[in-house]
């Protein structure tokens, strides 16, 4: 299965932008492109949206960045502030890929927080 990386970074963040490369330039991680993200300062609230228009921004970004990612390939998408592990690039290999065929979502060394209302 054909890997496409991106990481997702607001154009106003060059700084991230270079943290992000040379991370990837470090551990091996060859073809991570920037997905320019969408910035909230940009968007208009939606009537009766719950969320920070940030927050729905990330989630647009997000969305954008997997859908354009090519059909059929592994999509793996960052934040600009994720630290790369030295364990990634081994952990992306074909036959792990591979594995990984019939989950829609992945999340690799990370602690997700589930908040509850």
């Amino acid at each position: 299965m054909p890997l496409s990386a991106c990481y997702i970074n607001l154009d106003r963040s060059p700084h991230r932008r270079q943290h992000m490369e040379s991370q990837a330039a470090k551990i091996g991680l060859e073809g991570l492109r920037r997905f320019s993200a969408i910035d909230g300062r940009t968007l208009a609230k939606p009537d009766g949206c719950a969320i920070t228009l940030a927050e729905l921004a990330c989630f647009q970004s997000h969305l954008q960045a997997i859908e354009s990612s090519p059909a059929g390939d592994f999509a793996l998408v960052m934040e600009d502030d994720v630290e790369l592990s030295d364990d990634l690039v081994p952990t992306l290999h074909a036959g792990q890929l591979d594995a990984l065929h019939g989950f829609d979502i992945v999340l690799l060394e990370c602690q997700p927080y589930i908040g509850s209302d």
